[in-house]
């Protein structure tokens, strides 16, 4: 039998209300929490992943370095440093630096099964060493310039998603921050 994935909660005023199970939280909405790392090279471009096909929500789409919904009792930024570990293999030790302070988005999917409520906080890094994926979450990764990025935030003809949209969020609301860092 396979463990099941256990979210803490929380109420609007941010007091933890429990832990719920995963499919729950994603069906009722229920406020969680997540982070999520954007990774540049020095050289300035940004290390970007590419979904698993067997993930249940965007399987296949390209995503930031790495997002990770937090462990019960998890802080943010621990949470940022695991998924580097778990998803990338990156044992190195990044400056990471807060993007902004926590905020919160909620996302409804189109056909209404998953509504997704959390509260986030994103971070950036410098990072040029090796990366070594762990297939079952991640299917590949890449290096892509500005250029490159930009003409990718955009959705296939047909229809279908090729970047995530919170990604797509974050390259609107986070790159010109990381631009100015990079510049610094």
């Amino acid at each position: 039998m396979a463990d099941i994935e256990l979210f803490e909660t929380w109420d609007e005023d941010g007091t933890s209300t429990g832990l719920v199970p995963r499919d729950e939280v994603h069906r009722t909405g229920l406020l969680h929490r997540s982070c999520y790392v954007m990774l540049t090279t020095s050289d300035g471009e940004l290390i970007v992943q590419q979904r698993s096909t067997q993930k249940d929500l965007y399987p296949d789409c390209w995503d930031y370095t790495v997002g990770e919904h937090l462990l019960p009792g998890e802080a943010f930024i621990d949470g940022a440093r695991r998924g580097l570990l778990e998803e990338l293999g990156i044992t190195q030790q990044i400056n990471l630096q807060a993007l902004a302070p926590p905020f919160r988005t909620r996302w409804i999917s189109p056909d209404g099964q998953v509504i997704d409520f959390e509260e986030q906080q994103g971070f950036h890094g410098v990072y040029d060493g090796p990366v070594t994926i762990d297939g079952l979450e991640v299917q590949a990764w890449a290096r892509w310039s500005l250029a490159t990025l930009t003409a990718r935030v955009a959705r296939t003809d047909d229809g279908n998603v090729f970047l995530t949209p919170s990604f797509e969020h974050a390259i609107v609301t986070d790159l010109p921050t990381i631009i100015s860092r990079l510049r610094a």
